[in-house]
């Protein structure tokens, strides 16, 4: 690998040389003067994808208009894992609109530099097994047996982080700091340090009984407030609901949908009340929001990519006709159960599964 290379992760520039993390360059001034979650704001959706092309199985590196590979093909800077016969960890150069290698690997459990390193591999759930550190260093893999380990960008090394209990969901914050969630139903949550030691800073235990299951629960940090947004498949009363960290008080978000005879459709818009969507999905924080206002939040089946105003509590869904978050009407598929990536300008990148190929669509800021 290169010993300077830049990646884009949370929309920020790091830089790495050699093993050490320089600082940040200085922030980019916003194109539109108006933020992400403002009505007016619009997105017209691209007619070639992102990335994927995945008619022919396969690995390859190159410009992310021309990659091939089984699964995982995702525009983020530390890339994700592949789910061919070689379980490598693909990266994404944002100047270049390169894909290439990080790793290489081949199936089992190996931790090592990067030369040696070895995973578990993908999965149809892929979107609750993994996250990245805001600062861009760490890409974080939950997989068998409980086993949660990190991808150093900056030492080029893999390991095994050193957690207490059966590790079910995980998130990392702005702060760097990673939270995860042990056991199914949930009993606490553990607090480590950011940084290669991963030193347990405090424990905090859960209430509410929370099953977590066995397809993957994914979670979102507020550390403003203190809070631990979580949603999972199989999620009752709540699709979505939040941990205060604080005293580990369970709190509801977004209602399960009842069977009152005036409940929307499936993937409809509108107040959380009454809202319908499949149970399997993510979510995750968007741009132009340091208040922790708007949580997004993407459901397997329909491929809809939705808003949820927090203060409002109404559920909004993105409309490729209207190039718009509508408040009133269905979504278009978007995006398959994996939260959007975001770009610097307010773009954002979806991921849709269409047998027996994958793709990644783009919908690109124009206002």
């Amino acid at each position: 690998m290169n010993t300077k290379w830049m990646i884009l992760l949370g929309l920020v520039p790091v830089w790495f040389s050699g093993t050490a993390l320089t600082q940040e360059p200085p922030a980019k001034k916003p194109k539109f003067d108006i933020p992400v979650w403002h009505p007016d704001a619009r997105w017209e959706v691209s007619k070639e994808p992102f990335a994927g092309n995945l008619l022919v199985p396969g690995e390859l590196d190159g410009p992310r208009r021309e990659v091939m590979w089984m699964t995982g093909v995702k525009p983020t800077l530390l890339g994700g894992l592949t789910q061919g016969e070689r379980h490598v960890v693909l990266s994404y150069d944002a100047r270049t609109e390169r894909f290439f290698q990080a790793t290489r690997g081949a199936r089992g459990y190996l931790d090592g530099p990067f030369a040696r390193a070895r995973f578990k591999g993908g999965h149809y759930h892929e979107s609750s097994f993994w996250v990245h550190a805001p600062d861009g260093r760490f890409f974080y893999l939950l997989e068998a047996a409980d086993r949660l380990r990190a991808v150093d960008f900056a030492k080029q090394y893999v390991s095994t982080v050193p957690t207490k209990g059966a590790v079910k969901a995980m998130t990392c914050g702005e702060s760097g700091k990673l939270y995860v969630v042990l056991n199914s139903p949930a009993t606490e949550v553990q607090v480590l340090s950011s940084g290669s030691e991963w030193k347990l800073l405090e424990t905090v235990k859960l209430q509410g009984k929370q099953e977590l299951g066995d397809l993957g629960s994914v979670l979102a940090v507020d550390e403003e407030r203190g809070r631990l947004y979580g949603t999972t498949y199989g999620a009752w009363p709540w699709y979505v609901w939040y941990w205060n960290l604080k005293d580990g008080s369970y709190h509801g978000v977004l209602p399960n949908a009842q069977k009152e005879a005036d409940k929307r459709k499936q993937g409809e818009a509108g107040p959380f009340a009454g809202t319908v969507v499949y149970n399997h999905g993510a979510i995750a924080w968007g741009p132009d929001d340091p208040e922790k206002r708007f949580l997004y939040m993407t459901r397997v089946d329909d491929s809809s990519c939705y808003r949820l105003d927090l203060d409002e509590k109404v559920l909004r869904v993105f409309n490729e006709r209207e190039g718009r978050f509508i408040e009133k009407g269905r979504g278009t598929p978007i995006t398959y159960a994996h939260a959007p990536f975001w770009f610097d300008d307010g773009s954002f990148s979806g991921w849709l599964h269409f047998y027996p190929g994958e793709t990644r669509t783009l919908a690109r800021r124009i206002k």
